[in-house]
Order: structure tokens, then sequence, then C-alpha cells
């Protein structure tokens, strides 16, 4: 077995799973993806969330104007964003892959918004995805990333080697994801997620960074 059919393996195993009580399994957007969306940071365009899982971004995005590409690679997780789409009337091309699949074009995307995949990806793999990233936007395009901060419980050594099928990812610490990220990007923003109540309209927990 393939690291990419473990780690789908696993999500598929936790979407299946009744988990009460965790944020991103409500059907709202992220409070940060709402600020920069009312406050026109992001103009529509053309967007890709990776790592989708249940949608929730992308229907945000889709209700707004944006054609969006979403990818996870959870078919459980798929499912559910399939039919919270179809709910919403919001159109929305998913795929069950990854996103070095050939189908993504260079150069094609506005936005690239990544809620919680990047704090997935093992250190030493980490510039590999983001010169991914950097290939796939257009020129403007911007990259948006939402990952563990230190208060997570996730583990900050980046010399700890991937787990097959893991799920806890990696914490980052302020320098360390900003250091990361201007090698390949400017940062223009880099700050803790606001809070929100449970039942607010948006996602929010301060112990995640968004940039």
């Amino acid at each position: 077995m393939n690291d990419l059919v473990a780690v789908a393996n696993s999500w598929n195993d936790f979407y299946r799973q009744n988990r009460p009580g965790i944020p991103f399994l409500r059907n709202v957007p992220d409070e940060n993806l709402v600020d920069w969306i009312t406050t026109g940071r992001c103009l529509p365009g053309r967007a890709l969330d990776v790592g989708c899982g249940l949608g929730r971004n992308s229907i945000y995005l889709a209700q707004r104007g944006w054609q969006v590409d979403a990818l996870d690679l959870s078919a459980e997780a798929l499912g559910t964003a399939r039919e919270w789409a179809v709910s919403a009337r919001a159109i929305i091309d998913f795929a069950e892959t990854d996103v070095f699949d050939s189908r993504w074009q260079p150069e094609h995307y506005n936005l690239i918004y990544d809620s919680g995949c990047l704090h997935h990806v093992p250190p030493d793999d980490r510039h590999r995805w983001l010169s991914r990233y950097a290939r796939l936007l257009s020129a403007g395009g911007q990259l948006a990333i939402v990952a563990f901060a230190p208060e997570s419980g996730a583990p900050i050594a980046n010399d700890q080697p991937p787990v097959p099928g893991s799920r806890t990812g990696w914490a980052f610490t302020e320098e360390g994801l900003h250091d990361l990220l201007s090698e390949h990007f400017v940062v223009d923003q880099l700050r803790r997620m606001r809070p929100k109540e449970a039942t607010a309209p948006e996602m929010g927990v301060d112990f995640l960074w968004v940039a």
C-alpha cells in the first residue's frame, strides 16, 4: 500500500465516524476566508481548494462567483461535499486526487486555498508542494494557508519521520511558517485564526495560523 492510499483510507475512516463538536465538520467557511472575500482582498476568479474535505470553503467561494475546482483524497468526504454543494446550488468540480495530478493546469488559478493540508505534508516534502502551488497560480495569484499552531497539540519537530496514514500532522511556529512560505511567496499576512462560537456562521479556532 503506498502512502497516498494509506492517507486516503485513514481519512475515509475518519469521515465515516460520527464526530460531533469538530469545527471543520460543520458546513460553514473559515473566518479568514470570509474576511478576505468580504474586504475585497480576493476578487472572484478561478480557485483551487486543496484538501477540501466536506467542501465548506468551496461552497462559500462558488456562491460568490468563483469558478472552483476542489480536490481531496477521501472519497467519503467528497461524497458529502457533493451533496452539500447540490443543496447549496453551488457548481464545483470535485476530484478525488492530489495537487500533483496533471489535470491541474499551470498558471490557471487566481487563488489556491489550503485549509489544513500543508500541515499534514511531511517536512521534507513541503517545498515540493509550495513549488507546485506557485506553478499553478496565475500572475498575481494568491495562496491562502490555514495550518496548525503549537497549541494544536501537534508536534513541531521537523525531523520527525512521516507515519503512513497518520492524521496527526505537524505544527508550525510563527517564524517557521513565515520562513517556509517566504521562500516561495510574499507573505503579506500571518495571524492566528479568530475564534468563533460553535454555532457561528464561520469556523474559527485560535490554534490555527492563517496566512
